[in-house]
């Protein structure tokens, strides 16, 4: 085994220690799921020229590190979680804390740091990966106006990944929050819902897998992709 899955590997244990999340126990971050999206160079290029990035529930930052990787100036990206020990690992693993430009910070969404309300109307691209599926309905609407919020008056693009059923509604797995289950068609429904508290004009493209790399159970998944094009 190489020196560098050694590390990854004990990130995710030190991870896994933070907070349980499934990306940790599975090693999942690894995977750079923002670079596996249709949308993705796109994404690479708005940046270069540019717009401004933040993606939410970050953790180790590795999305964040994969675009600079693939040349976007990473003072254009903002990394946000809830906890910093995470962001501390991602540092760890990557050795890039006296190199890397973006911006990182530790805090809940929904609070109205300083920071966080400087970047209102200026950023064109959101990434919330697997952030977003950690509410309930309430909480996820909650995220998009938020999200929508944070774009430019002109729109931008918001990214994801959820963690769905084929029965949509609240499942709570043991030691977890309640949260909000999608299929395609509540999906969707909560994108309507968004839209029409926010006026801003979402147009959701979405795919689904099966899978059960997500769940905490065994019961039959969905792995939603989706991309919002949000025009104000």
């Amino acid at each position: 085994m190489s020196h560098t899955n050694i590390r990854s590997i004990s990130q995710a244990k030190q991870g896994w220690d933070i907070v349980q999340y499934p990306c940790f126990r599975l090693a999942s971050f690894l995977k750079l799921e923002l670079s596996q999206l249709p949308v993705y160079p796109r994404i690479v290029d708005r940046v270069k020229q540019g717009a401004l990035f933040i993606d939410l529930g970050c953790g180790l930052g590795q999305d964040i590190r994969r675009l600079a990787y693939d040349g976007a100036p990473s003072e254009n990206m903002v990394g946000l979680d809830l906890r910093e020990g995470v962001i501390e690992l991602g540092y760890e693993l990557f050795k890039d804390k006296n190199t890397l430009k973006a911006t990182f910070l530790a805090q809940d969404f929904f609070e109205d740091t300083p920071v966080l309300r400087e970047m209102i109307g200026k950023v064109e691209i959101v990434n919330s990966g697997l952030f977003m599926h950690l509410w309930d309905w309430a909480g996820q609407v909650r995220i998009g106006q938020r999200m929508i919020e944070l774009l430019t008056p002109q729109g931008g693009l918001i990214t994801g990944l959820h963690s769905g059923g084929r029965e949509a509604g609240n499942h709570r797995a043991e030691g977890w929050i309640e949260r909000c289950i999608h299929n395609e068609m509540s999906f969707r429904q909560m994108w309507i819902e968004i839209e029409r508290l926010t006026g801003a004009h979402c147009k959701l493209e979405i795919s689904a897998q099966e899978g059960k790399q997500y769940r905490l159970d065994d019961q039959p998944t969905l792995r939603l992709q989706w991309v919002v094009e949000v025009r104000k």
